[in-house]
């Protein structure tokens, strides 16, 4: 069960936003078309290179921070689904690299 904090409203978007991402991309994906969320790729592309080049696992922290730098590359405004999206994305890649 995950509590949420903070404004329920705010959380529940972010919930969405994350859903339709998701789902986004197994459409893509059903369809042989690659993905084309930029957010997807970045963090997915962050987490695999770390992992390939032989990087110590990164706590929550340290991905927390990494998502803000994200964020700011992108020029995003790094709120709460932004953060989702890429983190979810990261541990992706990371798996798939390590």
């Amino acid at each position: 069960v995950i509590m949420q904090g903070g404004d329920p409203v705010c959380m529940k978007k972010a919930l969405e936003e994350n859903a339709a991402r998701v789902e986004k991309r197994k459409e893509a994906a059903a369809k042989g078309e690659e993905s084309t969320d930029r957010i997807f790729k970045h963090g997915f592309t962050t987490g695999f290179t770390l992992a390939k080049g032989g990087a110590v696992k990164p706590s929550s922290d340290q991905v927390d921070a990494m998502a803000r730098q994200a964020a700011n590359a992108l020029k995003e405004s790094g709120g709460l689904g932004f953060k989702m999206a890429w983190k979810d994305a990261f541990w992706m890649g990371w798996n798939k690299g390590d």
